[in-house]
């Protein structure tokens, strides 16, 4: 939802921080009790983290609750040898960014990456299962921006 600071009502803060930080922390919470010695987590977050803009305080607030999770989380989990890493996309070619976002926004966005267009879903996934592989294990803590350059 965006919407001014002085516009946000309790409930509109209430649901951005349900659906973007407390559901990631009980996500995460399962992931330290299941996985295994040696394994790795990803974590979800958005570049609005990073490259804030007007009516963005509850959901990068949140967004950016759920990255100090995954950091504390690495922390308590290197003694398992287990990696929490977070990713943290930028614009993206997606049905919902079409869908809550007008023509004009979008051209912006994608006008405004150093790589002059938008991401699509198989540029995060790809660094995603790079995180996820064996290939990253001396990678940990980190947010990993991927939106072509924005933030």
């Amino acid at each position: 939802m965006i919407r001014p600071v002085a516009e946000t009502s309790e409930d509109d803060y209430d649901r951005a921080m349900a659906l973007n930080a407390r559901s990631q922390f009980f996500v995460m919470q399962e992931a330290a009790r299941r996985v295994e010695k040696g394994g790795q987590i990803v974590i979800l977050s958005s570049s609005t983290v990073a490259l804030t803009y007007p009516g963005s305080a509850s959901y990068a607030g949140a967004k950016r609750a759920a990255e100090l999770y995954a950091q504390v989380l690495a922390i308590e989990l290197g003694p398992r040898n287990i990696t929490v890493n977070v990713v943290a996309p930028g614009p993206t070619n997606t049905s919902a960014m079409r869908a809550q976002n007008p023509a004009e926004r979008i051209a912006h966005l994608a006008a405004i990456t150093p790589l002059g267009r938008l991401g699509e879903p198989h540029d995060i996934a790809s660094v995603i299962a790079f995180l996820a592989s064996d290939e990253s294990r001396w990678i940990t803590r980190q947010v990993l921006q991927v939106g072509g350059g924005i933030v």
